[in-house]
């Protein structure tokens, strides 16, 4: 399996059609060399440098939608849960409102990781239970741990 993540730094240089003329051409590319490979192409991730930016990164994820949607070897990592109502989330960027911070990357990797478990066919493991140590904030200061002296 192969993934894809290039395309929201090309957005400064490139019109979204030429990032997707050359992202096609990446894809066939390798599927020439290797005709069974199966690819994941992840989409532009959220930025609020500028509206040109971010508006351009939106017309490139509806053109992959567009090219992609339903070719048998290829599956698309969509990011529009690190939206909200449609806009960037200051909360998942870092200060240069282009680069994701810790949460924003723990999301994309997420998105990108369901992506290869459904071209792999590959269920994905049960959402592990929150730390019991969030919910008992005094866990460890209580009677029953350790020894108990007299």
């Amino acid at each position: 399996m192969l993934v894809l993540h290039s395309l929201t730094t090309d957005l400064k240089t490139k019109q979204p059609t030429q990032c997707i003329d050359r992202l096609f051409h990446i894809i066939s590319e390798t599927s020439s060399k290797w005709p069974l490979l199966k690819c994941v192409i992840s989409f532009t991730t959220q930025r609020r440098d500028s509206i040109t930016n971010f508006t351009n990164a939106q017309i490139i994820n509806a053109l992959l939608k567009q090219k992609f949607s339903g070719v048998d070897n290829i599956f698309l990592a969509d990011h529009t849960n690190m939206l909200v109502n449609g806009n960037p989330n200051d909360n998942l960027l870092c200060e240069d409102k282009i680069h994701l911070n810790d949460k924003g990357i723990s999301i994309l990797a997420s998105n990108i990781k369901r992506a290869i478990h459904t071209g792999l066919h590959i269920p994905l493991p049960p959402a592990r239970p929150r730390s019991r140590s969030r919910q008992r904030p005094n866990r460890g200061r209580g009677l029953g741990r350790g020894r108990d002296y007299e």
